[in-house]
């Protein structure tokens, strides 16, 4: 038997030592603990490499602060299944001004504004959002002329009860959100008639520091 550098062992059982049973279970173990060792070091520098790559982590960015939007929504009566609706709520404030000044800090301070959570929530629970079948958010500016998606679920699950949890869309809000005020457009299809159900739109939002 022979080791070289690279730690692997080399076996030819006809030299003088022969081929016994108890040789062979002491090469064997040996081959064992070097390869289970390599593995360990192994690991122990992919979790390192994880720790120290910015690009591993969640949530690494650092946040100035966060705030919640709540915005009622009235879901009209629809007698019709399978129609469409398109509602759109003006004129909401950001509460951004608020958010900074009280923080002693400007504009020039964030880098970027990041949609965290979205959702759509009914007012009373005993009312279901499992009639709509697809739904979107957009986001405008409050003279209408640029927007941009925000928030979508497509499917909805029938099984859906008195929420609807979105997943968020990549654009870039920040504009939007940097506004005193802004315009919410919220679309969706049905899969059953339903009768008016007074909601709220929850946004949680989160400023990045420049």
């Amino acid at each position: 038997m022979s080791i070289n550098k690279l730690g692997v062992v080399s076996i030819n059982w006809s030299e003088e030592l022969g081929p016994s049973s108890t040789y062979k279970q002491q090469v064997c173990t040996y081959c064992v603990r070097t390869f289970m060792s390599k593995v360990r070091w192994y690991i122990v520098l992919l979790v390192s490499a994880m720790l120290v790559n910015p690009s591993c982590r969640r949530d690494s960015a650092p946040g100035l602060f966060e705030w919640t939007l709540s915005v009622p929504v009235e879901l009209p009566l629809n007698p019709n299944a399978f129609e469409g609706k398109v509602i759109t709520i003006r004129n909401i404030p950001t509460l951004i001004r608020a958010q900074l000044t009280g923080r002693g800090l400007g504009e020039e301070d964030i880098a970027k504004i990041e949609l965290r959570r979205s959702s759509l929530v009914t007012q009373f629970r005993d009312q279901k959002l499992n009639f709509i079948r697809e739904v979107s958010l957009d986001v405008y500016k409050t003279d209408m002329s640029v927007h941009v998606e925000m928030a979508y679920k497509d499917p909805v699950d029938f099984s859906v009860d008195d929420q609807i949890d979105f997943f968020t869309s990549l654009p870039d809000i920040t504009p939007f959100f940097l506004e005193d005020q802004i315009n919410l457009q919220l679309a969706y299809r049905v899969r059953d008639i339903n009768p008016t159900i007074h909601a709220r739109l929850i946004l949680d939002l989160k400023a990045i520091a420049r």
